[in-house]
């Protein structure tokens, strides 16, 4: 070969390889551009939802009678942001609970079909995991043996590692049942409390503090007022509240980034719970 061939032949070489490293920093760039958009997407998203999850907690504390569901939001936020409001405080707090209550709540949830566990093996693991430990987060049931996820997902909505006291406004059929069972001597006075209860919140009507005494509660509800019937209401009273102390907050920013947050109300908005979706969203 003559040094004109072998000169060509390098040159080929050369442009190929200047190609290549080309195409690489290209590549590379792109990837970088797109992470740090990645990256701009999450931070924005999450400066969102903090000021989107305080500001519904402030919303709340002015006005305890405020419905749950869809938040309304400020118009700015209405196109990138979508926010659902739940009284966690609505549910049996696994702090406080009897073990009764707990027996009561798996055994309904048991013959409904949403349950496969046997109702006391479930309730003396929850007994003993909170003696040794407060629950701190919901996710700590899955501790438990024979806690699923489909287990966790019927527990969840219906207990709480917060507060002591639950919302009687917003506490499930199931959860109320399972409070007011324990309490009562005759299970008729339940079933009667229960159903007027029931009726009282479909009729669009809220419990309030003037109901906080078993006379008015039973004058409210046109119950009877047998020394029995007060007796169960002087007991069933304590165990409740009549306002949302923490809320669950579900956001969700442009349909790619979500965040959940369980919030205190009276405490300006104390951050109990926190998770954002992963990283790895396609940026917009």
């Amino acid at each position: 070969m003559n040094g004109r061939g072998s000169v060509l032949i390098a040159a080929i070489w050369t442009l190929a390889v200047l190609s290549l490293l080309t195409l690489s920093a290209a590549f590379y760039a792109a990837g970088d551009l797109a992470a740090a958009r990645k990256q701009t997407l999450a931070a924005r998203g999450s400066a969102v939802f903090t000021a989107a999850a305080r500001s519904v907690v402030r919303s709340f504390a002015g006005d305890p009678d405020r419905p749950m569901g869809r938040a309304v939001l400020p118009v700015e936020w209405e196109k990138d942001l979508r926010v659902f409001v739940g009284d966690e405080s609505g549910k049996l707090p696994l702090g406080a609970v009897s073990g009764e209550s707990l027996t009561v709540l798996f055994g309904t949830l048991k013959r409904q079909g949403d349950l496969a566990l046997e109702p006391a093996a479930l309730t003396d693991a929850i007994v003993r995991y909170r003696a040794a430990k407060p629950f701190e987060v919901l996710e700590e049931l899955r501790f438990l043996p024979g806690v699923d996820e489909p287990a966790f997902e019927v527990l969840g909505k219906h207990l709480t590692p917060y507060g002591t006291r639950p919302n009687m406004n917003t506490m499930t059929p199931e959860a109320f049942n399972a409070l007011l069972e324990p309490l009562a001597s005759d299970p008729k006075d339940a079933e009667r409390l229960a159903a007027a209860v029931l009726q009282y919140r479909k009729a669009g009507h809220r419990f309030r503090d003037e109901h906080a005494s078993a006379e008015a509660l039973a004058a409210a509800l046109g119950l009877p007022r047998s020394p029995e019937m007060v007796a169960l209401l002087g007991r069933f009273l304590p165990t409740v509240s009549f306002r949302p102390e923490f809320l669950r907050v579900e956001m969700e920013y442009r349909s790619r980034r979500k965040a959940e947050a369980v919030l205190r109300v009276d405490r300006g908005g104390e951050v109990l719970f926190w998770h954002e979706s992963p990283g790895g969203l396609r940026a917009a």
